[in-house]
């Protein structure tokens, strides 16, 4: 039987039976397919040992002995994971290529997923509740990335910061590089993992970027995702590109150059154009995406925050609207995309319309809203639907980012220095009117956002027809029929663009 299904479910199978459907960029060739995977698979990268690279944090001998402590029953239940042995089927795996983009014509454009047995998933949960303890000791600070607490919009407020220098009117040279590394799960050479922790070699020649040098800040670093940070000079630049050739040396970790971009102000020409040729980076303009989000000196248009609403979009078409019932659409709403946005920009009202619009033509099925959305995002106790008020949840999300700045200050600096604007008084206000949304874990987000939502007087009634022994699609139609919002014959004028004739 398995190995029937494994015929049945090959990929050229499948391939002859959809290829009548498929545009023809989606399909492969098998040899490409092969030849690639096999790459993947056979490649051996030959690096060399690390000279003058200073060792980085080590591990202290407690956590060293936890780290090879024998699994025990309670973290595994599984048997093999004593013995070392395990049946030889537990070791097939299904690769599925993911398309990276709507138009995938060559294998470098799909990105390789192994869907692995359930074993190695509890392999890897105990591999990293391990490691969880002992990431803080390793990773530098400037990685936002694989441990907890540090947040990803760190990274972004300082790119912003230092990156809109570009565009700025300035009397110093800056050089900002964009660097992404090629495949990086795949290229790491094991041993550079196994032996070496990578280090930055101090230099006094290297030349700080303008915004950067009371901070000390080289780069920013978010799994993968590299931003390099340098003054607009031909050595400090050599240099950086020095360093990334030493850690392509030592790791097998090479960059991508055709995505990588290079951004800089006020360089003269003929300094630009030695600079474009040793890096072989193209030169990147404003704004530009970082980690997802648009970068810009000034304050982004209705234009560049096009990519959030053509991702709500997406999510919103791929939903099957006409098979889901009132209650069924009320649960996807918010496709989610969104809140990643809310917590690092406020959302021009023309955006959040547009949300709304989308929305609202999903809920509703495209047809005409017999219920306001303002009225849907109140509470159900306030005769509302419960659906969080996207403009209120986005000041709630930068009022947590500010809360985070006052807790973190020595990321931004001696004196958390950053350019806030809040409505009160002054920062400090601000900071002293959150205290009173916080426990011991931080800000709640709940007592904040009832804090700035918009309110209507309390009813405790309505919030009775969401009962749990009432079906939720039959809760929504009572609903409507207490706000008198249900299609009946005598709404059916205000539908109709003339009153219909009476038939005898």
């Amino acid at each position: 039987m398995v190995k029937r299904n494994t015929a049945r479910n090959s990929y050229w199978r499948s391939l002859k039976l959809m290829a009548p459907l498929l545009p023809p960029f989606w399909i492969l060739p098998r040899n490409s397919l092969i030849s690639t995977h096999r790459s993947w698979v056979l490649r051996i990268r030959h690096v060399r040992l690390m000279t003058g690279f200073f060792i980085g944090a080590l591990l202290t001998s407690e956590l060293a002995l936890n780290l090879c402590r024998a699994v025990t029953l309670i973290e595994s239940r599984y048997g093999f994971l004593r013995s070392g042995r395990m049946l030889r089927q537990l070791n097939h795996t299904i690769i599925a290529l993911v398309p990276k983009s709507e138009h995938s014509p060559s294998v470098a454009d799909y990105r390789p997923i192994s869907c692995c047995n359930v074993i190695y998933k509890v392999i890897t949960k105990i591999i990293a509740d391990r490691l969880s303890p002992a990431l803080e000791q390793l990773i530098d600070s400037s990685q936002a990335a694989f441990v907890g607490g540090r947040n990803i919009t760190d990274n972004i407020f300082l790119a912003q910061e230092n990156g809109s220098a570009v565009l700025e009117e300035t009397d110093f040279t800056c050089c900002t590089i964009n660097v992404d590394l090629r495949k990086a799960f795949d290229s790491v050479s094991w041993a550079f993992l196994s032996e070496y922790s990578m280090g930055t070699r101090p230099n006094s020649d290297f030349n700080f970027h303008p915004k950067c040098e009371k901070l000390k800040i080289t780069h920013l670093l978010f799994a993968d995702d590299l931003m390099l940070f340098s003054r607009g000079d031909l050595p400090s630049i050599h240099m950086l590109m020095e360093c990334l050739q030493e850690f392509r040396d030592v790791s097998g970790l090479a960059v991508n150059t055709a995505k990588s971009n290079i951004f800089t102000a006020d360089i003269q020409d003929d300094i630009l154009d030695e600079v474009l040729a040793m890096t072989e980076f193209a030169r990147g303009h404003i704004p530009v995406r970082y980690l997802g989000i648009p970068l810009a000196a000034q304050r982004l248009s209705v234009t560049d925050y096009s990519p959030l609403v053509d991702q709500i979009a997406g999510c919103i078409r791929k939903w099957t609207a006409k098979s889901l019932s009132f209650a069924g659409r009320l649960e996807l709403r918010y496709p989610g995309s969104e809140y990643f946005w809310l917590q690092v920009f406020p959302l021009p009202m023309a955006v959040v319309e547009k949300i709304h619009r989308l929305c609202r033509a999903f809920l509703w099925n495209s047809k005409r809203a017999p219920v306001a959305w303002e009225e849907i995002c109140h509470p159900k106790e306030e005769g509302g639907l419960g659906i969080q008020h996207i403009q209120s949840w986005n000041v709630v999300l930068l009022a947590r980012v500010l809360w985070n700045i006052h807790r973190k200050a020595d990321t931004y600096g001696p004196s958390g220095s950053m350019r806030i604007i809040t409505d009160f008084s002054s920062t400090d206000a601000a900071i002293q009117h959150m205290a009173e949304w916080t426990d011991s874990k931080g800000l709640v987000t709940s007592k904040a956002y009832e804090y700035f939502r918009p309110k209507l007087p309390r009813q405790p009634w309505k919030a009775s027809i969401w009962k749990a022994f009432i079906l939720p699609k039959y809760s929504f139609i009572l609903w409507l029929g207490l706000g008198e919002r249900l299609a009946t014959k005598t709404d059916l004028p205000s539908y109709m663009r003339t009153h219909p004739t009476p038939v005898h």
